[in-house]
């Protein structure tokens, strides 16, 4: 996973190589997944994301943000 500098996710510190495992305890199985939840809480929605770094379970709190490219 790329993140992008300045985003939502890399103020959350979310870093690259993380593997979002579940978004407000509903698995991701796809891209979509993720995509669908984010655009459902909208700019300024919170989320709780559950992620797998180096072999290891984390919970992170995400404020969905504008896109740095323009689009959310």
């Amino acid at each position: 996973m790329f993140v992008v500098p300045g985003s939502a996710a890399q103020d959350a510190g979310i870093q690259e190589y993380d593997f979002i495992v579940s978004v407000n305890n509903k698995e991701v199985k796809q891209p979509d997944d993720l995509i669908k939840e984010v655009q459902a809480a909208g700019i300024g929605g919170r989320l709780q994301l559950k992620i797998m770094r180096e072999g290891r379970e984390m919970n992170v709190a995400v404020t969905v943000g504008e896109d740095v490219g323009g689009q959310q």
